[in-house]
């Protein structure tokens, strides 16, 4: 009986249109939250992104620089409050040979004895991007292996050699051959032989291993020790929003490629509170269809449920009714946003594979836990304003 008398009058348009409503506020609600978790893990994963979690920094040179009026090297002090920042893991010292370095390379018949001045520095080894078993160096050798910078062979592949006519070099060939390597200064002169084990994409210096200038600094040395100009940082997430603002206010310089994930990140959480927002709103917005829904359905059989509950029926006897409607009605707009986002995940793994990333199959945890508060708060709010309406007619038959 009860059912006969609340579907008496029974708007089934404006039921319909707050069941799109809720299915839309889902998908958009969960829909921004995937495309942010998915885009952050190709953002953050180092396997499918070319930048690292290391950057190498450096002051601005400036004309104040070039005219000795400004230090480009790191203080301690500034090392330091580098140090404390939360978002920086470690931080390198690139240390500088205090000597002459000249190297010559002999023995290659398609590539005449070839001299150049050089210089060595070097750096704590876990921020080495090359392993091998054969960088290490004690006193006594007299074979010092060699990091070069790959850009340094990309100079000269394309540049040095087309404009004096010389082969190409491969970085292979490079390790193969011996240097001769002239270390002077303070008066004394040593003979050394050096091996190229690698090059290095993160660190744009030549690097020797450290007990190597530590042995030949109080011995060669020819120039006053110097901060650090240069130094490496390992950081958790490149892409923290706080490390671009903070290099920036420093005037800290590196390569900027290396924080353009930074900038898109910052873009990233801007486009999820919009989702968020937009989603929450379209929701609200349902929520309050469905509660003026079930008010003008009571309000149109007022007389009648006021009837049947002076005989004796309890207020929460058509409540439930309503409440059975309505979660039908919830857990119905959840599937189908369901159903959407099933289909906007598919299209977003598909985009993603074509750009050589890839993304996990399944939806994310905080996406399916999202999808179950959203529609526990739409039904909660349902349930409170059933029960405050039938409750108000009830007191008035007492």
């Amino acid at each position: 009986m009860l059912r006969k008398v609340i579907f008496k009058k029974h708007g089934y348009f404006q039921l319909a249109l707050s069941t799109i409503g809720a299915s839309l506020g889902f998908f958009v609600l969960l829909a921004g939250i995937q495309f942010y978790i998915d885009l952050k893990s190709v953002l953050v994963d180092k396997h499918q992104m070319a930048t690292s979690d290391f950057l190498v920094l450096h002051k601005e040179v400036n004309e104040m620089s070039m005219l000795k009026l400004k230090s480009n090297e790191f203080s301690r002090q500034e090392i330091e409050e580098i140090r404390q920042q939360p978002y920086i893991k470690e931080i390198g010292e690139l240390k500088q040979g205090l000597f002459e370095v000249f190297a010559t390379l002999k023995g290659v018949e398609a590539i005449k004895d070839m001299s150049t001045a050089m210089y060595f520095e070097s750096i704590d080894d876990k921020f080495i991007d090359i392993e091998s078993d054969k960088w290490k160096w004690k006193e006594g050798d007299s074979i010092i292996p060699i990091i070069l910078p790959s850009i340094l062979l990309e100079s000269y592949n394309f540049g040095m050699a087309p404009s004096q006519n010389l082969p190409p070099i491969t970085e292979k060939t490079l390790t193969w051959f011996h240097y001769g390597l002239r270390i002077s200064g303070n008066g004394k002169v040593g003979q050394f032989k050096g091996i190229i084990l690698g090059f290095s994409d993160r660190i744009n210096t030549i690097l020797v291993p450290q007990e190597f200038i530590n042995w030949a600094n109080p011995i060669f040395q020819n120039r006053p020790e110097s901060n650090p100009s240069q130094l490496v940082i390992e950081v958790d997430d490149i892409t923290h929003p706080m490390l671009a603002k903070f290099l920036k206010e420093k005037n800290y310089v590196t390569n900027k490629d290396k924080l353009r994930s930074s900038r898109i990140k910052s873009i990233l959480d801007i486009c999820l509170v919009v989702f968020l927002v937009l989603g929450l709103i379209i929701l609200f917005m349902a929520a309050l269809t469905f509660i003026q829904y079930a008010h003008l359905s009571i309000l149109r059989v007022s007389t009648e449920l006021k009837n049947v509950m002076a005989i004796g029926y309890h207020f929460t006897a058509p409540a439930r009714i309503f409440l059975v409607l309505f979660m039908v009605l919830n857990v119905l707009a959840l599937t189908i946003g369901l159903a959407g986002l099933v289909w906007f995940k598919g299209q977003l793994s598909a985009y993603f594979e074509n750009h050589y990333f890839t993304v996990d199959p399944g939806l994310a945890t905080t996406t399916i836990l999202t999808s179950f508060g959203a529609v526990a708060f739409l039904f909660t709010a349902n349930v409170l304003s059933i029960y405050r309406l039938l409750r108000g007619l009830a007191r008035h038959l007492q």
